[in-house]
């Protein structure tokens, strides 16, 4: 899935915290960043990563994963 802007922080805000979200940017290369956790905790964190990123290599290329949570 390719998202050029970070929809699945609306996703957090429409289904609660019982999603997760397994998030890689630059996959494959030396430059890989991989995030992976609750959408409701990380996915300010992978906003600010995301950001901080682009501004440093001028061009981002990421994908992410969401899942929901399974209660034992």
């Amino acid at each position: 899935m390719l998202d050029g802007e970070g929809a699945f922080a609306e996703v957090a805000e429409v289904v609660g915290d019982d999603i997760d979200i397994y998030w890689g940017a630059y996959l494959g290369t030396d430059d890989e960043i991989l995030v992976s956790g609750p959408l409701h905790r990380r996915g300010a964190d992978i906003g600010r990563i995301r950001a901080e990123a682009k501004a440093w290599k001028g061009w981002m290329f990421d994908t992410y994963l969401l899942r929901r949570t399974t209660s034992g």
